[in-house]
């Protein structure tokens, strides 16, 4: 129930600092969390009523509708619509209507990555924590946004930031408490959300490295039994690997914290040296 927690926090508070900032961002944010938590809470209702999840179908189809809904309201409400930075390059491309294509693919991406991140106690919380925190403060400096739009979505990523720091007090090794799909999925929205809002979604996987190895681990262990017929990796993804190769679990956690915060300051060296006017 960690996740159902985070969530209704975190939209409570968003509500408040829309009544006195009535910024468009802030209802989508909720939005992304509400609507990840729902195909989380339906996988993780399933899992506790029948012993095992949604089917892999069933996921992939609600998030693709999920993130084309969201990737449309963000395309109508985005003062700069269609428009990609390239960080480094200092370069703008508007792909016009097609970005709501690019919009969904990063937010089933992120959310499918944060997901797969989610097996450790404390893993994925310790993760996101740095990469938020980058992602927010690259898109504040770096991105061409409004600045009201910049403003609230720094307040919205530090009450998030702070309920993660709260939440992983008691999901720190050993674990009394879990956010479940519910809590991974919406949190992985949210996160690829925030970062097309601020226009800096190329820097997520720089900053979040860590969900990437995650995620290509799964890739490859798939590709790689069909291929050859036998595991690349003992399990994916890869964080069990290292657990059934004796790793100590905390030991595991602290070195992917350690990845994360050294990817998140590199996300924003790049930003810093790429301002766009």
């Amino acid at each position: 129930m960690g996740g159902l927690f985070i969530i209704t926090t975190q939209v409570i508070t968003s509500l408040v600092i829309w009544w006195y900032y009535s910024v468009s961002a802030l209802w989508i944010l909720s939005l992304s969390l509400i609507a990840g938590g729902c195909i989380g809470g339906w996988d993780d209702w399933y899992k506790l009523t029948s012993k095992h999840g949604i089917s892999a179908t069933s996921k992939f189809i609600a998030q693709w509708f999920t993130a084309f809904v969201l990737g449309g309201l963000l395309y109508m409400y985005d003062p700069l619509p269609g428009i990609i930075l390239i960080p480094g390059l200092n370069i703008m491309y508007d792909i016009g209507i097609a970005w709501i294509t690019w919009a969904a693919f990063v937010i089933v991406s992120i959310s499918n990555a944060l997901n797969l991140t989610d097996g450790l106690d404390g893993l994925a919380t310790s993760c996101l924590l740095p990469v938020l925190t980058s992602i927010c403060t690259c898109g504040f400096i770096m991105g061409p946004v409004f600045y009201d739009t910049k403003y609230t979505s720094l307040i919205w990523t530090a009450s998030l930031v702070g309920l993660l720091f709260g939440f992983l007090w008691h999901n720190s090794y050993r674990a009394r408490i879990f956010m479940g799909d519910i809590g991974s999925l919406s949190l992985g929205i949210g996160l690829a959300v925030l970062a097309l809002i601020l226009k800096v979604e190329l820097l997520l996987p720089i900053a979040g490295l860590i969900f990437v190895l995650e995620t290509l681990s799964v890739v490859l262990q798939v590709f790689w039994y069909k291929r050859f017929g036998k595991k690349l990796f003992a399990m994916a993804p890869v964080h069990h690997h290292f657990e059934l190769k004796n790793m100590h679990e905390a030991t595991i956690v602290m070195r992917a914290l350690i990845i994360s915060i050294i990817t998140s300051i590199c996300a924003f060296i790049i930003a810093y040296t790429s301002v766009f006017k």
